[in-house]
């Protein structure tokens, strides 16, 4: 496990701290009872049922700093579903940091860090960016589908050069229906029967294939190399001089991470190749992944609710951390 968070005061690594507290027997067999009880609920009142089941959890550091971690899994309702550990995904630390990040690491760490950034912004993040001015030979497109498998095939966009444009638009997501066996998983991560398939091969999968050219930007003279996550409040940006290439695996490349508004970060990032926005797939039916079904467990306010939101999973983190931290002055 690579981890991509740190402790601000003495620079721990936390992922395997965090996960380790969530296997606690008495942590985890708290959010096992939230976690029923919100499915009791459902059953019983014919409540909608929730997309997603979010559990802030309070970890403290081996320094003593306290921290926020937020898992998250896909809500089931059935009683069947034997809830386990490995089904919460880390998706965000509040108050972490990931500056220890910065240095000169092996290719295959490096790109691990990359896979890292891009899981956590494909639940988080508005958008993904990833500009690379080529990563993949003419004969073989294994890069760019690992890129695929890590983050959203609808809401990546891509700075590349003409020639590894044309690989992408040769990648099966982008030419075939997702009906064939394994593409869904591939484009989404989800499984056979998942609530929101139907809506996401009647509607995304034709968008995917439809208007790929809107995330895509070709640019020729450029050899500049980073990857970006635009959050609603700011963007992350990994900067690397890694090129995803298997045979750079163990060469020895650089890896930094910064913080921007969205504002500094489309003035220095996206200008100098001529892109003024980011755009979304223009189609009015994108709107209902707005609309955020949430059951949501916290330990420091040891309550359990079940709410639609209007906004997207990092709106309601950052709504949920706002009540949190209020609730906790005034205590």
């Amino acid at each position: 496990m690579v981890g991509i968070y740190y402790c601000a005061r003495c620079f721990c690594q936390l992922d395997k701290l965090i996960q380790r507290h969530l296997g606690r027997r008495h942590t985890f067999r708290r959010i096992h009872h939230a976690y029923y009880g919100a499915l009791n609920y459902v059953m019983a009142t014919g409540a909608a049922d929730p997309t997603w089941f979010l559990a802030f959890v309070t970890v403290t550091c081996y320094c003593g700093q306290e921290y926020i971690a937020i898992f998250r899994t896909r809500f089931e309702t059935s009683e069947e579903v034997e809830l386990a550990c490995t089904d919460f995904r880390l998706i965000h630390v509040d108050g972490a940091i990931f500056s220890p990040l910065q240095g000169v690491y092996r290719g295959k760490r490096v790109k691990a860090f990359i896979g890292g950034f891009l899981r956590r912004w494909h639940v988080l993040a508005e958008h993904t960016i990833v500009c690379t001015p080529f990563i993949s030979s003419r004969f073989t497109h294994g890069e760019w589908e690992w890129i695929f498998q890590q983050s959203s095939a609808y809401n990546t966009h891509v700075i590349t050069r003409p020639q590894s444009a044309g690989l992408i638009k040769r990648l099966p997501i982008f030419k075939k229906d997702l009906d064939d066996s394994g593409l869904m998983e591939l484009v989404f991560d989800v499984s056979a029967d998942d609530p929101t398939r139907k809506f996401e091969e009647q509607v995304l999968s034709p968008l995917i294939t439809g208007t790929v050219e809107l995330r895509l930007h070709k640019f020729q003279k450029f050899h500049a190399k980073f990857f970006a996550g635009i959050l609603s409040d700011r963007v992350e940006v990994l900067l690397s001089s890694y090129n995803l290439f298997l045979k750079e695996d163990t060469q020895l490349e650089q890896i930094c991470v910064h913080t921007y508004t969205r504002e500094t970060f489309a003035n220095r990032f996206l200008l100098p190749f001529g892109i003024e926005q980011i755009s979304s797939i223009p189609d009015a039916k994108l709107e209902l992944r707005d609309i955020v079904e949430v059951a949501v467990y916290s330990d420091r306010r040891t309550e359990l609710r079940h709410e639609k939101y209007v906004g997207k999973i990092w709106e309601v983190i950052t709504r949920e951390l706002t009540a949190q931290s209020a609730d906790h002055s005034h205590s």
